[in-house]
């Protein structure tokens, strides 16, 4: 009986890194940009609600000559009027 339990436990811990691949472990956004910068952006890339793992919305934006992703903080009124003049579904 005992080793039935450690053999089903080793499958259960084995099987657990497939199930959560998907996984965020944290919020992707350690800071955001206030300044208006937003004839530099090329495209929003994501729009994350706050879920479990993370409690910030997060904007993540491309910028056209780096395309270097930017995190762009969510309150900031150029933010706002940004998504509503593009249409971004937040």
């Amino acid at each position: 009986m005992n080793l039935k339990l450690t053999v089903m436990a080793l499958l259960f811990c084995s099987a657990f890194p497939v199930f959560s691949q998907g996984y965020k472990p944290r919020c992707w956004c350690i800071e955001t940009e206030s300044r208006p910068i937003g004839k530099l952006i090329d495209r929003i890339k994501s729009v994350t609600d706050s879920v479990v793992n993370c409690k910030n919305k997060e904007i993540i934006a491309i910028l056209k000559q780096s395309a270097r992703e930017v995190c762009l903080n969510p309150n900031a009124p150029w933010v706002i009027g940004y998504l509503k003049r593009h249409r971004v579904p937040v």
